[in-house]
């Protein structure tokens, strides 16, 4: 049985569903609800047990939660196992709690970097800030999306680490995902006269 299929069957015993993607060699292991600190920890051991097979195969490895919005739009969160880096990948990305109607009054999209100690470990997370026009719902949602990795061996001595940055990731994008609706400006509510 290939390290693939091992994932794909690990994946099932843990309530997630896999996808494979031959074409970018990367399999995902979706879960129905939001990535807990177990499940990370659990892939986490998974990894670590498989390492040097996932290098050999060279196939990403993720476990993820997506939630489909009104619209379309998509929000989660993902935890990656990269084997051509040796590296741990984690990532956030949220919508707004509400949306807004109005103007948007520029200075979005905002891309910046911040370095964060995690556990005695300095960590670079990659932030953005940005709103998206929701055809649905006629209005604008804040957007945050947030993302850092670290070396393998580093999460190896820590596993920990990778949960507490996840759990980094997750707030900081929820957080500018609200903070990106004070770019917009609100529409002026219309008086209705009577005659």
């Amino acid at each position: 049985m290939s390290v693939i299929d091992r994932f794909e069957e690990w994946c099932r015993s843990k309530g997630g569903k896999a996808e494979r993607d031959k074409y970018v060699k990367s399999v995902s292991c979706k879960f129905p609800d939001y990535l807990g600190d177990e499940e990370v920890r659990e892939f986490m051991r998974f990894v670590d047990a498989n390492r040097r097979d996932l290098r050999k195969e060279d196939y990403d490895v993720c476990v993820e939660y997506e939630e489909k919005l009104i619209g379309g739009y998509r929000e989660g969160e993902e935890v990656c196992y990269f084997p051509s880096d040796d590296r741990i990948h984690v990532g956030a990305k949220y919508y707004s709690d509400y949306g807004v109607s109005g103007e948007l009054m520029g200075g979005l999209p905002k891309s910046f970097t911040e370095r964060k100690t995690v556990d005695a470990h300095r960590i670079t997370f990659g932030k953005e800030m940005d709103v998206e026009w929701n055809d649905a719902t006629d209005e604008w949602m804040g957007l945050g999306n947030v993302g850092a990795s670290i070396g393998y061996r580093v999460a190896k001595k820590n596993p920990d680490i990778v949960v507490k940055m996840l759990d980094k990731a997750k707030e900081d994008a929820a957080y500018y995902a609200n903070e990106a609706l004070d770019y917009i400006k609100p529409a002026e509510e219309e008086e209705e006269e009577y005659l």
